[in-house]
């Protein structure tokens, strides 16, 4: 679960870049999820309504895996922003189970917004780094994760920049908890602007994993603080959501 919540947090609200565990080839998993709000990067881009997603995931073998994640938004007036992102992942580990390992993986995503011309959608490669076991705090190992991302768009919706994350994240008894430090640069903003490159947003995401009838369910909630009013207005936000595995 504490790989789940960080990854969200690093690449997106989905699992863009695929688990470091590797599953039997030809395996899927389907995740179905409700947020509160759709925050993607430190942008509330459906401006305080919620989404409906979910995730097909197919690992393809030797560390490769392929994911359909599709959004829409609950409540009216975004309708357009509905969206279908197809990843192309590699995930990989060096030194498993020792202080020093290391998780890495790069991906590739095409944003898809069907409900607009062409020209609306993005693409990005990203690289992930995650050492999942720098240092102890209370007993629990304490992973810290890196994240960036270059996303090409011809159109307003995303335009192009680079995005970096850098992450904390440990569990606590059976509670994940998660801080991470976002980085825009050259991304246009929600007034249209171009970020100038400042750190963009901080935030901290509290998360647990219940088993139900074999099936994982994870709720989360997370409190935001924007360091750039071009990412959010609004300086803070408060959000939540739980999804589903299967």
């Amino acid at each position: 679960m504490l790989k789940k919540v960080m990854m969200t947090m690093l690449v997106a609200a989905t699992a863009a870049s695929g688990s470091v565990v590797m599953a039997d080839a030809g395996d899927i998993g389907v995740t179905a999820a409700v947020d509160s709000k759709y925050i993607w990067r430190g942008f509330d881009v459906f401006d305080d309504h919620g989404i409906y997603s979910a995730n097909l995931n197919v690992d393809l073998g030797s560390g490769f895996a392929f994911d359909l994640w599709s959004g829409a938004p609950i409540g009216s007036g975004n309708e357009d922003a509905r969206e279908n992102n197809y990843i192309v992942s590699y995930a990989g580990t060096c030194g498993a189970g020792e202080t020093g390992q290391v998780d890495y993986g790069v991906n590739f995503i095409y944003y898809d917004f069907y409900k607009v011309n062409s020209d609306s959608d993005g693409l990005e490669v990203g690289i992930t780094l995650d050492l999942p076991n720098v240092f102890q705090l209370l007993g629990s190992p304490v992973g810290l994760s890196y994240a960036l991302g270059h996303v090409w768009s011809d159109d307003g919706n995303f335009g192009s920049g680079q995005y970096q994350n850098v992450a904390l994240g440990s569990t606590i008894g059976t509670v994940d908890v998660s801080v991470d430090l976002g980085h825009w640069r050259g991304f246009a903003g929600n007034d249209g602007g171009a970020i100038d490159g400042g750190a963009s947003h901080i935030g901290c995401t509290l998360g647990t994993a219940l088993e139900v009838a074999g099936h994982e369910l994870s709720p989360y909630i997370s409190y935001q603080h924007s360091l750039e009013d071009n990412v959010n207005a609004d300086s803070d936000e408060v959000s939540g959501g739980i999804s589903l595995s299967f």
